[in-house]
């Protein structure tokens, strides 16, 4: 019969796998027995005890399932249901029919604070808003822009951009992303 070894990786360490081959059969090594036994294991486990803290995730629930709703009660359904982190969506239903966005593009970063705020004193700590400007708009750079200053000054970390389903023109989306 013939063997040919062939490296695989398992985390850290690498393991000998032994397969039928063209080359020529030889003895296998007592370190290549060991590392293909298993004892790679013991470095693998060691590897992970000096590794840093495990992820954190934050699981958040988006205000989007709560549209037909006024904002102040997406928020409390979110908090009852449980969450920590809220995500804005794009528009709530203020006044009967009268739909409003979460926070207009050209809103001062002032309002996003706010918001902030009185999510903040309810219990909910918001970790992205919806941009709500597509890619492909022609002044979508500079709404991004302000849709990042606007997260900045609320202490939100991510801004979702939008954009239109496929097929869209990526030259232009392209081009948005690198002025952005």
């Amino acid at each position: 019969m013939r063997t040919l070894r062939a490296p695989i990786q398992f985390g850290a360490t690498a393991s000998i796998l032994i397969i039928p081959a063209m080359y020529p059969a030889r003895k296998v090594t007592r370190r290549e027995l060991i590392l293909a036994s298993g004892a790679g294991t013991l470095q693998t486990s060691v590897a992970r005890a000096q590794s840093p803290k495990p992820t954190n995730f934050q699981i958040a629930c988006m205000t989007l399932p709560y549209a037909q709703f006024p904002l102040g009660r997406a928020f409390e359904g979110i908090r009852r249901a449980g969450f920590r982190f809220v995500v804005w969506g794009t528009t709530h239903m203020e006044g009967g029919s009268d739909r409003k966005p979460v926070i207009a593009v050209d809103a001062p970063p002032a309002e996003t604070r706010r918001l902030a705020s009185r999510c903040r004193d309810i219990g909910l700590e918001p970790v992205m808003l919806s941009s709500t400007v597509q890619l492909e708009a022609a002044d979508a750079a500079a709404a991004h822009a302000r849709r990042i200053d606007q997260g900045a000054a609320a202490g939100i970390p991510f801004c979702s951009p939008s954009a239109k389903p496929l097929p869209v023109n990526t030259y232009v989306v392209g081009h948005r992303w690198r002025v952005i």
